[in-house]
């Protein structure tokens, strides 16, 4: 750039002036000054700051073309200032209608110098803007636009979740419909999705939805990088869902994907909350960054403890743990011993719209029975759909409870709400407010239990109601209200509560966080302490290094004695409320090689499992060998293959488990497996990846995506219907992946269409289906009730009290160790108490979900009566399973199926074939168990052991028998060997001799024509004529024999031995060597 001092004091010439040199340089001079604006070009090192390639290369070349339209309009008004006078922001629209090849004429060069520099910038334009294009389209086609995108919130009162993991298993249109459901007074609330891989068909088109596409964004990017969780705003998010693969064939690889990306996340919060500023406003988004809530979801519930072992005690960041694995075999066990527990259990996860919504899907079902038959009665609840939906509408909801309540039973209290405000008080969580180091219990229907005083304890109250509205059951006794009787004592009650019960709307003006913080206020986190070893009330300063290091080691020893004891305790647990063998089993004990029927003839009302994933089958059978069920049923496992020998080292400690290998598509197998005989039938899905990779490969073709969704559940759908066909009596529970394959079982039903939702065809309601999409539910449920969760382990747990078992142990333990205190941070006892709070504690004991049959005497009367008798009985009823009556196989709403009932109103009517589901302290045993019995199996095992080995060991003989014999053939062998080669060489022998009897006879013959040439000479015959007379005298004397012509003695001896050998394999037929003259 030319200073201004090199032509300070001088004059412009034009381009007409200049005569000379001078005057030439000076023009030239005065003209590079407009290079001036390039200046700009410096701005380039700012753009190095911008983190997207694609936006950094936009604002580059924009750059880039506002220079070139500036500078070349600077000089074209340098070079035109004669002929043009026009002004700058004149020549600057020239530029721009020049380089957009518009070109409207109004304004054109006149000079020489003018023309050259539009021909030189238009040359350069037209070679620069279209290789800025090109390398831009280049930049944005190697990366999606969901690579680039960021989240901003919309409106100040904006709140979002974040979502990442493995969404490939994930029912993602399940989610956010549970998610954004009106029943949870959602306002403002957004959902963040981040992917390493863009959006897959289903993610796009929930993106297209327009119930979603304005409350869900999509970002592509990696949950483990910290760029990516910026730019979906972690730092300030409500929760976030890191979902994980429920059908992945090694679980523990992906727990630990799941588990590190936990670790990265909850990092990153760290670093974004110790760089905040200390100011008023930015402390409080500090809270909020740091109290973000971790919604998991772990396959095996054993991976569970490397995530509690990372979590530090100043951490103040909420977790909430769903073990896939145990919550869907617990829900799949509990369906199996309590036909319809899986139906009533997630209906009460799964928000549904209100009973009263005239939408066009009750329309569709309103006259419709379970076979598609329409009918003539104009009342919505008449059929069994109708009572269906009816029951559907109820969830679970956590409140406090008022004062008022304080002194009661709860029973009393429970059945005093539902009479009045149809709602079921069914569970509640107390804490011990005086005592630092009680514990938080969560207790099923503690049927003896007082309502305390809330000054000493603190009480969560949770509930079955509609709506979040009908929940609340912090009365006010000072507000204007009606009068009603709670236990002969007069009550006031709001009315803006009673209101609420028919009006759902109302709470929806409350934001969500305070929802939040009174349905999650008992899950509070602990203040996170400062870096520097110091508390909040600044205890600890001060403290020494070696001293942390002496307290870290003290807390891993302690925390490893916890572990040992824990491990003591889940021992002796095991061995005093489940049917655990007294020594292991082996496995080819337990394989049933021909049928179920010839070898184990007294199993009976069995149950059969089939499924190829295996690996979760500990979390299915151990609640099916619980005690206090009072029955111990024998256990059928069908496996295709050899069955995995880990999977038998878990199972094995419990009995009666049998194996048989054969395909459940085979009825010959299923013959096998006793399917006459069983009671309950359990088809797994399959878990394998070749399916799940062809469903993803192909999810993408919306033409062929329904055909390979089939494909997913065809095994399961299969051997249900050949289940069904063989045995119509059994209670089937088949877990299907998709739930859009769920028409394939039951094709004959209208009520299967495609427009329906799932959860109200035949096989949902009766409790035959489990689809794994309810498990993604459930962590929505989470974030919105932590307590949910818990809930939810208590009932589909073990009918035993293991919470109080473990407590007893844990007070055993920490009584004989000298200081009375609590090891690895385990919460302590209270102390002693007095009577009252002994009774009180004495009181929390938690039931356990049951089935009842209708007791006597009410199977004609209502579901009110039941509910105030049942309660009597200090048993809590939750719904009706509505049968099916044995004689017509039909029930009286016209079902061909069982249905479930949840919380029916009071006049509804019970019939015979109606059972009820109950939460009960007591156990309720399916069938007294008799030691007899229990005696005549171990025996008959024992016999059958014995015919085992006895059969084993007359195996062995046998083998031992066949070695023997081909041992005995190998030597048989060997001696005919032996005997061969001695033939062989004894006829080589005689051979050898015959060679030598036959030049024998040719010397012989050869002698003898000798003999006769000699004879027949003149000289002989006159020499024989002399001699005649000596040789008649000589035959007179010694007899007419002659040796001449007689054959050899040694001839004689070997013919007497050619025609056998003696102890050869065949005869040596030597004859044929001699010829007719050795004859």
């Amino acid at each position: 750039v030319v200073p201004k001092f090199a032509t300070y004091g001088e004059v412009c010439p034009s381009w007409s002036d200049i005569t000379d040199g001078r005057s030439g340089v000076i023009f030239c001079l005065c003209g590079m000054g407009t290079t001036r604006i390039l200046r700009a070009l410096r701005i380039r090192r700012r753009l190095q700051l911008i983190e997207d390639e694609v936006k950094r290369f936009i604002g580059d070349m924009v750059l880039r073309i506002i220079i070139m339209i500036l500078f070349n309009a600077a000089l074209m008004q340098y070079l035109e200032a004669e002929s043009q006078p026009y002004t700058f922001d004149t020549w600057a629209y020239y530029m721009l209608v020049t380089v957009a090849t518009v070109g409207y004429g109004d304004i054109t060069p006149r000079t020489t110098l003018g023309r050259f520099a539009a021909m030189a910038m238009i040359s350069f334009a037209i070679i620069t803007v279209p290789k800025l294009t090109n390398e831009l389209i280049e930049k944005m086609n190697q990366q999606s636009v969901y690579s680039r995108a960021h989240y901003h919130p919309k409106g100040r009162n904006s709140q979002h979740v974040l979502i990442c993991g493995d969404l490939n298993s994930t029912s993602l249109r399940e989610f956010f419909s549970e998610l954004f459901h009106e029943d949870h007074d959602i306002r403002n609330l957004h959902a963040v999705v981040l992917q390493p891989e863009p959006p897959s068909y289903e993610i796009m088109s929930i993106l297209k939805d327009p119930q979603f596409s304005l409350s869900v964004t999509f970002l592509e990017g990696d949950p483990l990088h910290e760029k990516d969780l910026a730019r979906a705003m972690a730092s300030e998010a409500k929760a976030i869902f890191i979902m994980t693969n429920k059908f992945s064939t090694n679980p523990d690889e992906e727990d630990a994907k799941t588990i590190l990306q936990q670790f990265t996340i909850q990092k990153y919060l760290r670093l974004r909350s110790n760089t905040t500023n200390t100011s008023a406003a930015t402390a409080t988004k500090k809270d909020e960054a740091t109290n973000s809530l971790f919604c998991l979801q772990l396959i095996r519930p054993e991976n569970k403890r490397h995530l509690v072992t990372s979590n530090e005690s100043s951490d103040s960041m909420s977790h909430v743990v769903i073990c896939l694995n145990e919550i869907k075999m617990g829900v799949i066990a509990k369906a199996t011993v309590y036909p319809g527990a899986n139906t009533l259990i997630m209906n009460l996860l799964s928000s549904f719209s209100d009973e009263d919504a005239d939408d066009e899907e009750s329309q569709a079902m309103k006259n419709i029975n379970g076979h598609g038959i329409e009918t003539l009665d104009d009342d919505e609840h008449s059929d069994w759909v109708g009572e269906y939906r009816r029951g559907c509408d109820w969830e679970i909801y956590m409140t406090e409870l008022s004062k008022e309540f304080e002194g009661k039973n709860f029973c009393v209290l429970s059945e005093l709400l539902y009479q009045n405000y149809d709602i079921v008080l069914f569970a509640l969580e107390v804490e011990d407010l005086k005592n630092e180091k009680s514990e938080r219990r969560m207790l099923l229907n503690p049927a003896e239990f007082v309502i305390p005083s809330k000054n000493d304890y603190k009480i969560q109250a949770f509930v079955l109601a509609k709506n979040k509205a009908q929940s609340d059951l912090t009365f006010s006794k000072d507000s204007p209200s009606g009068t009603y009787s709670l236990g002969g004592k007069s009550t006031r009650f709001s009315q803006i509560s009673l209101l609420a019960t028919m009006a759902s709307g109302i709470a929806n003006s409350v934001p969500l966080i305070n929802n939040r913080s009174r349905m999650i206020s008992s899950h509070a986190a602990v203040s996170p302490g400062n870096e520097d070893g110091e508390d909040g009330d600044g205890k600890g300063r001060g403290t020494l290094a070696w001293q942390e290091l002496l307290k870290k080691y003290d807390g891993q020893k302690s925390a490893q004695s916890l572990q040992e004891e824990l491990q003591k305790i889940e021992d002796k647990y095991l061995k005093e409320n489940f049917y655990i063998r007294d020594s292991l089993c082996e496995l080819q004990d337990a394989i049933i090689k021909s049928s179920v029927m010839e070898e184990l003839r007294f199993v009976d009302n069995h149950i059969i499992i089939i499924g190829k994933g295996l690996s979760n089958l500990y979390d299915l059978i151990r609640p099916l060998r619980s005690r206090h069920l009072g029955v111990l049923k024998h256990i059928v496992i069908v496996y295709p293959k050899d069955f995995p020998l880990s999977v038998w080292q878990r199972i094995s400690l419990f009995e009666s488990i049998w194996i048989i290998r054969g395909s459940a598509l085979e009825e010959a197998d299923i013959r096998r497996a006793g399917i006459f005989k069983a009671k309950q039938v359990v088809v797994l899905a399959d878990p394998s990846d070749s399916q799940r990779n062809d469903h993803q490969a192909y999810a993408a073709r919306p033409g062929s995506k329904k055909g390979v969704d089939a494909l997913v559940d065809a095994d399961a759908i299969f051997c249900y219907q050949c289940v069904r066909k063989m045995n119509e009596q059994a209670h089937v529970v088949v877990e299907i992946v998709l739930h859009t394959n769920v028409g394939y079982l039951d094709p004959e039903s209208r009520l299967n269409s495609g427009d329906i939702d799932y959860k109200f065809t035949p096989e949902f309601a009766s409790g035959a289906l489990f689809s794994t999409s309810l498990l993604d539910t459930l962590v929505c449920q989470a974030f919105y009730n932590t307590k949910v969760i818990e809930v939810v382990n208590k009932l589909i747990g073990s009918v035993d009290n293991r919470e109080e078992f473990e407590r007893k142990q844990k007070r055993g333990g920490r009584g004989s160790r000298g200081n009375g205190g609590q090891a690895g941070g385990v919460k302590g006892s209270p102390p002693t108490p007095g009577s009252s709070q002994k009774r009180l504690e004495g009181s929390m004991v938690s039931s356990s979900l049951y089935q009842i049959s209708i007791p006597e005497g009410l199977e004609s009367r209502t579901y009110g009566a039941l509910f105030q008798l049942l309660c009597k009985r200090k048993q809590i009823p939750l719904g009706l399973l509505r049968g099916t009556f044995p004689h017509t196989n039909t029930g009286p709403k016209a079902n061909r199926m069982p249905y479930v009932f949840t919380n029916p109103p009071k006049d509804t009517e019970l019939f015979t074939c109606d059972k009820v589901f109950i939460l009960s302290p007591e156990p309720i045993r399916l069938k007294q168990n008799k030691k007899d019995d229990l005696k005549e199996m171990h025996d008959y095992e024992t016999r059958r052991k014995s015919k085992l080995k006895i059969a084993d060991d007359t195996i062995q003989i046998v083998r031992q028998l066949r070695e023997d014999v081909q041992m005995f053939g190998e030597r048989q062998e060997c001696i005919e060997v032996q005997l061969q080669n001695m033939s062989e060489d004894l006829e080589k022998k005689l051979e050898n001799m015959l060679g030598t009897v036959r030049e024998m006879n040719a010397l012989n013959h050869s002698y003898q024509n000798s003999n006769n040439n000699v004879h027949n000479s003149p000289d002989m015959t006159k020499h024989r004529n002399s001699i005649d007379g000596f040789n008649g005298n000589k035959n007179a004397k010694f007899g007419s024999s002659s040796f001449i012509g007689a054959p050899p003695v040694g001839l004689n001896r070997a013919r007497s031995l050619s025609p056998s050998v003696p102890g050869g394999r065949k005869s040596l037929n030597t004859t044929s060597s001699f010829d007719d003259a050795d004859r």
